[in-house]
């Protein structure tokens, strides 16, 4: 009896240690998922004030269309990248 008892907590705590080490995956890999997200948006933001200086400084239609279409792409992943937040924070929960 002794040793199914000891052989029920064993498996109790590996199942523990299990759901310890998923949850902490799902934990890294939201920050990560946040990390990312932050850097598309300080990089829209800086390309946003490039758009400005260079248009200040004169921009032909065809540059202006360039970086036009260059920040709607951004704006496009971040999109997807949002979206993908429920993905994550699921993750996170089910653990």
């Amino acid at each position: 009896m002794n040793n199914a008892m000891e052989f029920l907590l064993e498996q109790t705590k590996d199942r523990e240690d299990q759901a310890v080490l998923a949850l902490n995956k799902a934990r890294s890999e939201l920050e990560d998922y946040y990390r990312q997200v932050e850097q598309i948006e300080k990089y829209r933001l800086d390309y946003c004030q490039q758009l400005v200086d260079r248009g200040q400084a004169g921009l032909t239609a065809s540059q202006y269309g360039h970086l036009n279409r260059f920040l709607t792409q951004l704006d496009e992943t971040l999109s997807k990248q949002k979206q993908a937040e429920s993905h994550f924070k699921e993750q996170v929960e089910n653990c």
